[in-house]
């Protein structure tokens, strides 16, 4: 989206299930603290500059013992969270 709230691109990635997964980690609060501002029920938004930081935590997140399914959603975000430019926002969307 950009900063004008126009959709540049839109994926069908389910992130429900990775955020389950995140809050059943210890301290998840202090290993993950830009994935666990994720609003699973309302809609969260992430700028050019916090990417990085998402991105970085998104693979530490691989580490954990996680479902191969919860893998390849995690995989798909970072693919297409790397496609944030300037100007441009992720967006997640929640239920």
């Amino acid at each position: 989206m950009d900063e004008k709230y126009n959709i540049i691109e839109k994926t069908d990635i389910n992130f429900a299930p990775a955020m389950k997964l995140l809050w059943s980690i210890e301290e998840c609060e202090k290993k993950f603290p830009f994935l666990i501002t994720i609003d699973p029920y309302g809609n969260t938004f992430f700028n050019v500059h916090q990417t990085p930081r998402l991105i970085q935590e998104l693979k530490q997140l691989k580490q954990e013992k996680i479902p191969q399914e919860i893998l390849e959603e995690i995989n798909s975000s970072i693919e297409f969270i790397e496609k944030v430019e300037q100007h441009t926002f992720v967006k997640f969307i929640g239920d």
